[in-house]
């Protein structure tokens, strides 16, 4: 307020579970905050612009550092690499899309999802991004949302996949004939937006050998690839 000024520690008082409490003084105040991202090097660790994925807990601040930290914009200009075989149940780049590099290292990423949006993925959305050397599999369960992917959901800007092995099962029920509309699932990218000139998609050296399919009919869904 114009009269009274009040800091952590200071009037406000930190609960230890995520709350914090204060007096309200006799005027009209005005509050602010700044939320930091504490790394447990133990799961995710930084090194310079290269950063490192060693377990789940790892992969799930990987994706919450993307959706929250404007900062670190997509982590643009930096790379991650994955230091284990891991299983996760999170998708990266759910808000803000991922920009940066990431590197499997061989590794293979378990990625089991119950779809509740287009685009689903273990990396729904990227910008200018580089995946390679990354083996994925797991089960995405897509009802009927659509342009799912096993590596992407959607990609805008340059995307470039190089050396991945992907094995990911995608079920859906989307039902073309009574939809008249194309699923447009991808066993490695499901939707690609092309919106300036020149914009490149490039994979090579990589293969799909998972399986798109209805657990419910056959030859009902469209528009795979």
């Amino acid at each position: 307020g114009d009269n009274t000024n009040m800091s952590l520690g200071n009037g406000i008082t930190d609960n230890g579970d995520n709350t914090y409490t204060f007096n309200m003084p006799s005027e009209d105040v005005t509050l602010g905050a700044t939320f930091n991202f504490p790394m447990d090097e133990n799961n995710f660790a930084q090194d310079g612009d290269t950063y490192t994925i060693k377990n789940a807990d790892g992969w799930n601040y990987f994706c919450q550092r993307i959706q929250y930290d404007a900062n670190i914009d997509g982590f643009n200009g930096k790379t991650i690499e994955l230091a284990d075989n891991i299983t996760v149940t999170k998708m990266a780049g759910t808000v803000h899309p991922f920009k940066g590099t990431f590197d499997g290292k061989g590794k293979t990423l378990t990625f089991n999802y119950i779809a509740d949006a287009m685009y689903s993925a273990p990396f729904q959305n990227t910008n200018g991004a580089t995946i390679r050397n990354l083996h994925v599999t797991g089960l995405i369960e897509g009802g009927l949302n659509s342009y799912i992917g096993g590596l992407v959901g959607s990609t805008e800007g340059n995307i470039t996949i190089r050396d991945c092995h992907v094995s990911t099962n995608i079920s859906t029920t989307f039902d073309s004939n009574t939809l008249s509309a194309n699923v447009g699932i991808g066993g490695i990218v499901g939707y690609i937006h092309y919106t300036t000139y020149g914009q490149k998609c490039k994979i090579t050296g990589c293969v799909y050998d998972g399986l798109i399919y209805n657990p419910n009919y056959s030859g009902m869904t469209y528009g795979c690839g």
